[in-house]
């Protein structure tokens, strides 16, 4: 694999840096950090650049809060100015890491996304019988900085931005053990965290003879005519897994495509795809939260029927007018 020189100047150029702020501003004008950042930009840029070069730039400055969407998660939201230089260097180093990855993982990609992957998932449904979901346990938490980082070396040339990405790795661990973990929240953490699973990839579309194959960061799925073939695609991806320093969640799922695959908050079915219990249940919280806040007078009628327009919007990417129908019977104003 032939490496591509990536240029620390090049990240930390201020044409680079305001471009970043940009992209790390998008939606979060109104936040206090972001207005602070922006109030000040020329000398927030410099002072930016500065410790970037010059590697004084203070990193692990971050907000930790607990998330239930759906399940608990621990998100360590980095400050303002590190968001700013998150996207600065992914400018430059993300080129280089979608380069070398398959065509059908898909998060954290342009062109691709959730809903590129459920269409994905459901063609294969269409051409197989047989699934086998596959989820990796702690993922983000269990990623050794070691290995991950040797996988960026083998793309990436110049010294200055590596030295970076060590010091980004450095600045967080999972727990006790050092070395170890990636913090959810981090734009860079979605990049490196998709790009350390690429030797799974690998694996299961060359090595392996399956069917079909799609990943949406540590979400696998497998299909094909055989579960004989597909448990052996089992063991050996279980061997790659284990080469990285991760391991299974326990009881892979087999089972028949047309009893559906629980896959990225839908139930994906061969000719249809619907939402599963638990995304069912908060599109309903959703919409009901929008319109109690609307009556309280948080939100404005204007604001009421943008964000849950926004809600049916995502949820009508599946075969779900009869569900968006008996929420909206059930409200008063949407």
């Amino acid at each position: 694999m032939k490496r591509i020189y990536v240029s620390l100047a090049a990240v930390a150029d201020r044409h680079s840096l305001r471009a970043a702020f940009l992209q790390a501003a998008r939606g979060k004008r109104d936040r206090g950090d972001c207005r602070a950042f922006a109030a000040d930009l020329d000398q927030q840029i410099d002072g930016l650049r500065r410790g970037i070069l010059d590697g004084s730039l203070a990193l692990g400055r971050a907000t930790r809060f607990v998330v239930f969407d759906p399940k608990q998660r621990v998100i360590h939201a980095p400050c303002f100015a590190e968001r700013v230089l998150h996207h600065a260097l992914m400018l430059h180093l993300g080129p280089v890491i979608e380069r070398g990855l398959i065509a059908h993982t898909y998060a954290c990609r342009v062109g691709r996304g959730q809903f590129k992957a459920l269409d994905h998932a459901q063609a294969c449904a269409r051409r197989h019988r047989y699934f086998l979901k596959l989820d990796i346990r702690r993922y983000f938490d269990s990623i050794p900085h070691a290995p991950l980082l040797g996988q960026v070396e083998r793309r990436v040339a110049g010294q200055g931005v590596l030295a970076l990405v060590q010091r980004i790795l450095a600045a967080y661990q999972s727990g006790e053990q050092p070395g170890v973990g990636l913090p959810i929240g981090a734009l860079t953490s979605q990049h490196l965290a998709n790009l350390y699973l690429n030797a799974v990839d690998r694996q299961a579309t060359e090595g392996l003879r399956i069917g079909g194959y799609c990943r949406y960061m540590d979400d696998i799925v497998l299909w094909d005519d055989s579960p004989a073939r597909l448990r052996a695609a089992l063991v050996d991806l279980s061997a790659v897994i284990a080469q990285l320093g991760l391991s299974w969640k326990p009881q892979p799922f087999l089972n028949r495509s047309a009893l559906g695959l629980d896959f990225l908050g839908w139930r994906v079915y061969p000719g249809r795809r619907r939402l599963n219990r638990r995304s069912r249940r908060r599109l309903e919280q959703r919409v009901a939260a929008l319109e109690a806040a609307y009556h309280s007078g948080s939100i404005s009628a204007v604001a009421l029927s943008r964000r849950a327009t926004a809600a049916f919007s995502w949820a009508a990417q599946g075969d779900t007018r009869a569900l968006r129908r008996r929420i909206a019977g059930q409200t008063s104003e949407v």
